[in-house]
């Protein structure tokens, strides 16, 4: 379930004041999703999505950052939702103690690993190249807040409880940070990346990808880094056996709007194995912080797992 802050419809309706959208309609929660509270709303002039931007994901002074982004990111032909303005102009307001905006309704299909084609990886790396070299030329920067320096330290506050999900966990995880902390590369590209790009938020029309949505990771970093994320999100069946024609056909798609340099197809295995921790790691913290009753049912960290112990094999 991912709404965390109910809200009413007069207080939909008071929200709507602030904007110039038409007239309320309706409103229902997304239930899909995990960091934020999100509904579609509609209005006489047509469907939208209200975001409110949970504290626990999202911090207030980063929202101006990634709104900005893909304000960017439309203005230069990448398919993303358009933020509505207030009646103000502003980006964001406000609203129930936290920051909240107004967005498009994309239409299309998201992806599903489960399914996944050539075509649709191909289209997925061509629009994630398309996102890197438009934003070589936004001048804003954020620090990646889940990036190297938060694996370390996940990675010594999580440590001595990791073994309650599987024995000799930490192990695992300590002997794996200091190969990571031995080989992170350095100089590498950077730019604005989207930090989560899963297939799942991607939206496809057929096999064609038309758009990408869930932007509040996005934040100044390797631009590798963000390609190592798709690959380890997105070239893994069903089954989490990994499938190497969707990862030829990803990269393909990729380098053919932004080819990568030597450095950076040096240092991709190593950034492989950065993105699964990463997400072990988150995993386990969503793991180890659960309680009967919560609203998200945590993700198997185990699942990122595997995936790293893969990494740790493959040689691309």
């Amino acid at each position: 379930m991912a709404v965390y802050t109910d809200v009413s419809e007069a207080e939909m309706h008071a929200l709507l004041q602030l904007y110039d959208i038409g007239d309320y309609h309706s409103h229902v929660g997304i239930q899909a999703g995990v960091s934020n509270s999100n509904f579609i709303l509609k209005t006489d002039q047509g469907k939208f999505v209200v975001t409110l931007f949970e504290p626990h994901r999202v911090r207030e002074e980063d929202v101006g950052f990634f709104l900005s982004y893909v304000d960017h990111l439309k203005a230069h032909g990448v398919g993303c939702p358009q933020t509505y303005k207030t009646k103000e102009g502003a980006l964001y307001t406000v609203f129930k103690d936290r920051p909240t905006g107004i967005f498009e309704f994309m239409r299309g299909t998201c992806g599903d690993i489960a399914i996944h084609t050539p075509k649709i990886c191909s289209e997925g790396g061509a629009l994630l190249a398309k996102m890197h070299k438009v934003g070589d030329s936004f001048e804003h920067e954020a620090p990646n807040l889940f990036g190297f320096e938060k694996l370390n330290e996940w990675s010594k506050s999580l440590c001595p409880q990791a073994n309650q999900i599987q024995e000799d966990l930490c192990a695992a995880i300590e002997s794996e940070m200091a190969y990571l902390n031995k080989n992170w590369p350095k100089d590498l590209p950077v730019g604005p990346i989207h930090g989560d790009y899963f297939d799942d938020n991607v939206f496809y029309d057929g096999e064609t990808a038309i758009g990408v949505i869930d932007f509040h990771f996005v934040c100044t970093d390797f631009y590798l880094i963000d390609l190592a994320i798709a690959l380890s999100a997105w070239c893994f069946n069903g089954a989490n056996h990994w499938e190497e024609e969707r990862y030829r056909s990803f990269i393909q798609g990729y380098e053919a709007v932004r080819p990568l340099s030597d450095k950076e197809r040096a240092a991709l295995p190593v950034l492989l194995r950065g993105a699964a921790m990463r997400f072990l790691l988150s995993r386990l913290e969503e793991k180890l912080n659960y309680k009967d009753g919560d609203f998200v049912v945590p993700h198997d960290p185990l699942v990122y797992f595997e995936r790293l112990k893969f990494f740790q094999t493959y040689d691309g």
